[in-house]
């Protein structure tokens, strides 16, 4: 008979636990802390390191697409670099991080043109040269000489109709506000191209052409005021080296002004109260602001030939100067990655060695089909400067970008260098200089454009000397490549 007993049950187990407990989470997260802690000042300027790498890449990058844009258009293209916005922690500090696409504008053609006649002045010419300075006669000798160059727009070409002779009214030319300092002109659209310096009576940041506002000096077909243009030839007159140097960009004469006469700053107000009045080309000032002409940085102009004598109504072009192009966007550099051009207008560059609008603190860097980089900026000589064989693009952190004023004078230097610079007085303490001063840390790197050939070299900068503040730039100079690892 069978047992009616049931049969006894397996004890039930509780289900498996998953996950950790809160400990092992803690042990575990600590590690990880502890772990990175010990990485990260390591992995840290090796991530710097590369975005400074590939901010020199891009911007190695982008002068290849300028040189490419440059064959396939058979001209100029290039591109602009913008500041930064104004650190207000940092106001002496100039960087920038962003690059635009730029081209020459269009040509200019509107309107007819002829050449003041300051020989035999009519009451229009002696009407502008009173105005434009407190000695016209000066001005009258210069003129006479072939040393001075104005034009002027023609309203009206006689014409015979018939039997009568007739004022026909000519299209404006519509220079004032539209034309910038720096754009060429070609008279009779033949022969040399002349540099449009003036007038610019009223400042402003696009360096436009101008006798004052258009409220205070009308043009255009109803006005009796004349437009004009004051003239440099592009040429080194004098055989010193420089060319056009009251036009260059340059402090030739070290008296604290650039380009007298053209800078549209009243140089000379211990004499008159006028900006860019035309004696000014003649300025040299002392310390004490004193004023003496003609000084060395006046360059005696020549024109001669058919356009020192162009009387007549002619025809003219004018090329300008390079604007964004159509549709272009900002390009940016890798974030916390800047170019600083701190001190490259000063005459002492230890950052990036460029040529910077003053007005404007853009960097225009144009190119030509063959590689070779122009002068885009205001300056009369279309190559670059003879200064400037090179473009140097000084590339680092943000961090790494200082305010010229926290350098005591007589430091050696303008801005820090890293501490153990060869020769430096910092860690001397029997000099007088101060050891607070900040060193120069974080990443760097020099990115060298050979402006004759269009060469680029990127160059590791490490070694310094207190006493050669160019020698980070020899090595690129050299076309060494990271030269100093």
């Amino acid at each position: 008979m069978a047992s009616s007993q049931r049969p006894r049950s397996r004890p039930v187990r509780p289900p498996a636990r998953a996950g950790f407990t809160l400990t092992e989470l803690l042990i575990v997260i600590l590690i990880i802390v502890l772990i990175s802690a010990a990485t990260i000042p390591a992995i840290l300027p090796a991530i710097n390191s590369r975005r400074v790498s590939e901010g020199s890449r891009l911007l190695q990058s982008e002068f290849a697409r300028a040189r490419d844009a440059a064959v396939r258009a058979n001209a100029p293209r290039g591109f602009r670099l913008l500041p930064d916005p104004i650190d207000p922690t940092r106001p002496g500090a100039l960087t920038s991080s962003r690059l635009l696409p730029i081209e020459p504008a269009p040509d200019y053609t509107e309107g007819l043109v002829r050449k003041l006649d300051f020989t035999n002045p009519t009451a229009i010419e002696v009407s502008i040269l009173a105005s434009l300075s407190a000695s016209p006669a000066y001005l009258t000798t210069a003129a006479q000489a072939n040393q001075l160059l104005m034009v002027s727009e023609v309203k009206t070409v006689t014409q015979v109709i018939g039997k009568t002779a007739v004022d026909v009214p000519q299209p404006p030319t519509s220079w004032f506000w539209n034309i910038r300092q720096g754009d060429k002109i070609q008279l009779s659209n033949s022969g040399p191209y002349y540099t449009i310096v003036g007038p610019m009576r009223v400042v402003n940041p696009e360096r436009f052409i101008n006798f004052g506002s258009a409220a205070v000096y009308p043009t255009g077909p109803n006005s009796t005021n004349f437009e004009f243009l004051i003239l440099v030839n592009g040429q080194d007159d004098d055989g010193d080296g420089f060319v056009d140097e009251m036009f260059d960009g340059v402090d030739n004469d070290g008296d604290g002004v650039v380009d007298p006469g053209f800078n549209g700053v009243d140089d000379n107000t211990k004499d008159d109260a006028t900006i860019d009045d035309f004696t000014e080309i003649f300025l040299h000032k002392y310390s004490d602001g004193s004023n003496v002409y003609p000084g060395t940085e006046f360059e005696q102009e020549k024109f001669l030939g058919r356009d020192a004598s162009m009387a007549d109504a002619h025809g003219y072009t004018i090329t300008r100067r390079p604007v964004p192009s159509e549709g272009a966007r900002e390009v940016l550099l890798p974030t916390n990655v800047v170019i600083d051009l701190t001190t490259a207008a000063t005459g002492k560059p230890e950052r990036s060695r460029v040529p910077i609008d003053p007005s404007t603190g853009f960097v225009d860097v144009l190119v030509a089909p063959n590689g070779q980089v122009l002068n885009a900026s205001p300056g009369s000589n279309q190559a670059p400067p003879v200064y400037l064989p090179f473009y140097h693009f000084w590339i680092c952190e943000r961090d790494g970008v200082f305010d010229p004023s926290i350098v005591p004078s007589g430091s050696g230097f303008l801005l820090p260098m890293p501490r153990g610079t060869g020769g430096d007085p910092r860690i001397d303490a029997s000099k007088s200089y101060p050891l607070s001063l900040p060193d120069l840390k974080g990443e760097r790197r020099l990115l060298s454009i050979n402006t004759r050939t269009g060469v680029i070299t990127s160059t590791a900068i490490e070694t310094f000397y207190v006493n050669n503040p160019s020698y980070p730039y020899e090595a690129a100079e050299a076309g060494v490549k990271d030269a100093q690892p």
